[in-house]
Parts: structure tokens; C-alpha cells; sequence
């Protein structure tokens, strides 16, 4: 919560430094979110955070095991 207080505290730096993402998802998707949180006292942004990593990850490790690559961007981003 400390990252969520700095941020509102300083909107000219929370624009600097983030970007506000927004999409609608399935209502199970966002209950069982919700949920979870709750019992992991993790509020969205943390969550969301989470999942973006753990996708890259993955997405960058198949590119690489693939070779699947661009030229422009071996190796990754």
C-alpha cells in the first residue's frame, strides 16, 4: 500500500512512472481476484503487477527456446 500512497500523493510522478492500464475481464476472473486478495492481503495493481511478470517471463523464455526472436529484438526487450 505504501507504493499506492506515494503515487496519490504525487500524480505528476505517478504519471512519470506508470500508466494506467484499464480492460474489462470475466466476472469470474475478477471474483476469484478479488477473493484471493482479500486472503493475501494483495490489493489489484500488486495482482495485476504479478501476472504481467510471470507472462513476460514465460513469453520471453517460448521466444527464446523457439528462436522465435524478431532480428530487431533478439534477445529480448
Amino acid at each position: 500500500r505504501f507504493v499506492d500512497a506515494l503515487l496519490d500523493q504525487n500524480p505528476e510522478m505517478a504519471e512519470a512512472l506508470t500508466k494506467n492500464v484499464c480492460a474489462r475481464l470475466p466476472i469470474g476472473l475478477v471474483e476469484d481476484m478479488e477473493g484471493l486478495s482479500g486472503l493475501l492481503d494483495l490489493n489489484k495493481r500488486e495482482i495485476i503487477t504479478m501476472a504481467l511478470n510471470d507472462f513476460l517471463d514465460k513469453a520471453r523464455d517460448t521466444l527464446t527456446e523457439f528462436k522465435a526472436w524478431p532480428d530487431d529484438v533478439e534477445g529480448g526487450l
